[in-house]
């Protein structure tokens, strides 16, 4: 299944890539509240859950990977999205900063086996209302044994006094023929050839012994 909206794209390894939205001139963006009261959970930095991809074109527009399945050879693809971030502006600018890191581990296990602290750095200003922002990571897990493993996402807003989130991935890592199991294709039947009839033979019937 692939999901399509709008589009955008860059590409990075082991890293992460923030890419923006404009929306249409004329459009409104209202400012940050500058209440000093603790913001409700609804109010504060979430994420989308976070989605391993075959390909990722743009906003919402991205084809999802059978099973989260890949080998090792291959690199992994994630696509979420940030929620409610804040936006400074100042004057006529407006300024978004996003950080994240990344870890993998094996599914359940507390040891970590990669950990990126500056996976992605996002920083943005424009003199235009900002879109909506997608985030795409793209992880080189070369070394990683078949298994099951976690891949850890926190995610930070420098403009937002609002803790650091986090959300976890899962993904599975297979032996490179395993892969094609992932989009099973019937194999056509196949006929085999008729038997030859074999030839009845009469036995005859043992005569009694005198």
């Amino acid at each position: 299944m692939r999901v399509t909206r709008t589009t955008s794209r860059m590409v990075a390894t082991w890293a992460g890539v923030a890419l923006i939205t404009l929306l249409p001139a004329g459009t409104s963006l209202s400012a940050p509240p500058t209440s000093n009261a603790e913001p409700s959970e609804s109010d504060r930095l979430s994420m989308s859950p976070g989605v391993v991809c075959r390909d990722i074109v743009g906003y919402e527009d991205y084809e999802p990977l059978p099973n989260a399945a890949l080998t090792s050879d291959e690199k992994l693809l994630i696509y979420f999205r940030p929620h409610r971030y804040a936006v400074d502006r100042s004057g006529d600018t407006y300024h978004i900063h996003l950080t994240q890191e990344g870890q993998v581990r094996r599914r359940g296990e507390k040891a970590v086996i990669y950990r990126k602290e500056k996976l992605l750095d996002y920083e943005w200003k424009g003199t235009k209302p900002p879109g909506p922002v997608y985030l795409r990571n793209t992880i080189a897990i070369k070394g990683l044994k078949p298994g099951d493993y976690d891949f850890d996402i926190t995610l930070r807003d420098k403009f937002s006094k609002d803790p650091a989130v986090t959300q976890t991935v899962q993904f599975r890592v297979v032996l490179p023929a395993q892969t094609a199991t992932s989009a099973k294709t019937e194999p056509e039947p196949t006929h085999p050839s008729p038997k030859k009839k074999e030839k009845a033979r009469r036995v005859a019937p043992s005569r009694p012994e005198n």
